[in-house]
């Protein structure tokens, strides 16, 4: 009978990261590793220009302290894996975020923290980057933990109309130093129309010059799918991933 096999010997499979996670607040600890013990791996630290940095042979877990790009490969028998990589995330660690909107449970991106962690998503929503809040508009309030000067507040949003995903009409942001008393800080109006082929993204925001602790900010929902949409009439999504506070 006809049969088949993989030669092992033939080829060597990528190592990788054994890790929960690739967003980290002070310092996090990489650990890679390979399906055969053999194997040699090999790791190289992203430079300051954006270039790999010399490739040394990983012995054991090494410990960043800031964003950076981490390039793997292995070794065997003179024979060399493809080579794979990961960027690894220093999110803030002096801020933090409570959402009063229920978000839909399709769409989270993994939680209230990846709204605050710095890194933007780009116009490929199906990646789970992006949160939703279907029908209703996003509210959330940022803790600076102490009072800071303020230069810039902002919301990074998506739209693909065609299914159901359109801007935010406008996001409105408040100031207070108790949690409590809220005044004005600023509103930032989109421009963008339900007929601009998409998906397109955009950073709803605008410079500000104030001093606060906490910034309450509020993206009011686009509203119905237009008329001419097959589902002309239905809510539609309302997708952020990340609100700037600068």
């Amino acid at each position: 009978m006809p049969h088949s096999r993989v030669n092992d010997e033939a080829f060597v499979a990528v190592p990788y990261f054994d890790m929960e996670s690739y967003k980290f607040k002070t310092t996090t600890v990489v650990q890679l590793k390979h399906i055969d013990p053999a194997a040699e791996i090999y790791y190289s630290l992203e430079q300051e220009d954006g270039s790999n940095g010399k490739f040394t042979r990983y012995t054991k877990p090494f410990t960043i302290d800031k964003t950076i790009q981490v390039t793997i490969y292995a070794e065997k028998n003179n024979l060399k894996s493809p080579v794979t990589f990961r960027k690894f995330y220093q999110i803030p660690a002096d801020i933090s975020i409570t959402v009063l909107s229920e978000v839909h449970p399709m769409y989270t991106a993994g939680g209230k923290e990846a709204l605050i962690d710095g890194i933007t998503g780009n116009e490929n929503w199906k990646t789970g980057d992006w949160q939703s809040y279907y029908g209703k508009d996003f509210e959330a309030i940022i803790d600076l933990q102490k009072e800071k000067s303020l230069q810039y507040v902002g919301v990074h949003v998506l739209q693909e109309v065609s299914p159901w995903i359109i801007y935010p009409k406008e996001v409105i942001f408040e100031m207070s130093n108790d949690g409590k008393s809220w005044q004005p800080l600023t509103i930032i109006k989109n421009k963008v129309g339900t007929d601009t082929k998409g998906p397109v993204h955009q950073q709803l925001g605008g410079a500000v010059a104030a001093k606060t602790r906490y910034v309450k900010v509020r993206a009011v929902n686009g509203g119905s799918l237009p008329a001419w949409h097959e589902s002309a009439g239905s809510p539609s999504h309302l997708f952020i991933d990340e609100v700037i506070v600068r």
